[in-house]
């Protein structure tokens, strides 16, 4: 191969690398962009259970939606007798003590407005009586962005039975 041969070769080289540096650079944005959503909705997530762990229930109930579903043991219930029922235990003693997450994990829906969490959580309650209750349950979490705000549209709670 003459000098000129490997020349010309080095030149197509430099631009292909140069092309893809390129292609690589301007896709990075979009790749950055997602994580940044993502990593914004983890951060609910974990001020959403921290929120509940320290039994501070205006914080805790401003996540969610004022349409929301939810979905307990016992079935669907309404956000108005949730809060009701949280904070009659709160007024009578009982709150909650330990919430831990475990397995978290965020997907993001088309446009980066709608977002699924899923997680394990394990939770120890006080009731009023002083007696405490244990759970191991799996959690989803649905939230949608408006308005610049990130909301608890629905929420599946579901408890381990025990062996």
């Amino acid at each position: 191969m003459g000098i000129r041969q490997t020349l010309a070769m080095m030149h197509s080289i430099k631009t292909l690398l140069l092309s893809l540096g390129i292609v690589l650079f301007l896709s990075a944005p979009a790749m950055s962009a997602e994580q940044t959503v993502e990593e914004e909705v983890l951060k609910h997530v974990v001020a959403f259970n921290g929120a509940y762990e320290r039994n501070e229930l205006d914080a805790y109930f401003a996540f969610y939606a004022e349409d929301a579903t939810l979905w307990f043991g016992a079935g669907r219930t309404r956000l108005a007798d949730y809060k009701k029922d949280w904070y009659q235990l709160i007024e009578k003693g009982g709150g909650v003590e330990k919430n831990i997450l475990s397995d978290l994990h965020v997907q993001m829906g088309p446009g980066n407005t709608t977002a699924v969490a899923t997680y394990q959580v394990d939770v120890e309650t006080r009731m009023p009586d002083g007696s405490v209750t244990k759970d191991h349950a799996h959690e989803t979490d649905v939230w949608f962005l408006g308005d610049d705000q990130w909301l608890i549209a629905h929420i599946h709670y579901t408890v381990d039975k025990p062996e």
